[in-house]
């Protein structure tokens, strides 16, 4: 699912309203829709207008339909909110979304793996440090940790 789908399905829109009030041919947007092709410059406002949102928020670098991700639908979400009450709990959706992707990132780099290790290490000793033991919990064995270690090979 693209962005625009997901625009246009949270916001209870039809593609064929969106092209008719817009001038937009239906192939031409489900071709948009699709990532067949860019949307082209002019018809960039138009699709801004008629979704409510800035282009930033479904189309990338090269004007094509961004793919909806976690980090994307969450920035939607908190972006299309009206309910006050509901966008802190966005944005913390949102920033976990950011954290996945940065350490997803730093995990694609193989040169990267012991600083992983590293930090993990760091994280399941401060998890042991703080948290507080609970009686009724199942002893583990010292060497296993609440997170998986990567190795690198």
């Amino acid at each position: 699912m693209t962005c625009i789908e997901y625009i246009l399905k949270k916001e209870n829109l039809t593609a064929t309203s969106v092209c008719s009030l817009k001038g937009i041919f239906q192939a031409q947007f489900t071709d948009w829709i699709k990532r067949r092709r860019p949307v082209p410059a002019k018809h960039i406002s138009a699709l801004e207008d008629a979704l409510g949102l800035p282009e930033r928020y479904f189309l990338d670098s090269k004007r094509y339909a961004m793919p909806l991700g976690e980090k994307e639908q969450a920035k939607i979400d908190l972006r299309l909110c009206t309910d006050e009450s509901e966008k802190p709990q966005l944005q913390k959706r949102l920033d976990n979304a950011l954290r996945v992707e940065r350490f997803k990132k730093l995990l694609e780099n193989e040169n990267n793996l012991e600083e992983v290790d590293a930090f993990l290490k760091t994280v399941r000793v401060s998890h042991s440090v703080y948290s507080k033991p609970n009686p009724t919990a199942p002893k583990r064995p010292k060497d296993e940790g609440p997170f998986v270690v990567v190795s690198s090979r």
